[in-house]
């Protein structure tokens, strides 16, 4: 589900998470910058070269594999 920027759903929504959590941690892609600029607008800071934090992704015939080893 996609939703246009500036409808007040994602800050509706992250009001409603911190009423349970104390930290977030978001990750975006840098092209995105309507989420970007939500995280800064609720007081997030960018945390990347601080952090020194990679983010890593593995997907489809990987994962296969993986569970595969997994079983054996």
């Amino acid at each position: 589900m996609v939703f246009s920027p500036g409808k007040g759903i994602g800050t509706s929504l992250l009001s409603q998470v911190a009423k349970v959590r104390l930290t977030f941690r978001f990750v975006s892609a840098d092209w995105n910058r309507p989420a970007t600029a939500l995280y800064g607008k609720l007081g997030a800071a960018d945390v990347t070269a601080r952090d020194n934090w990679s983010v890593w992704h593995i997907e489809g015939r990987a994962v296969r594999e993986m569970a595969e080893r997994a079983t054996h």
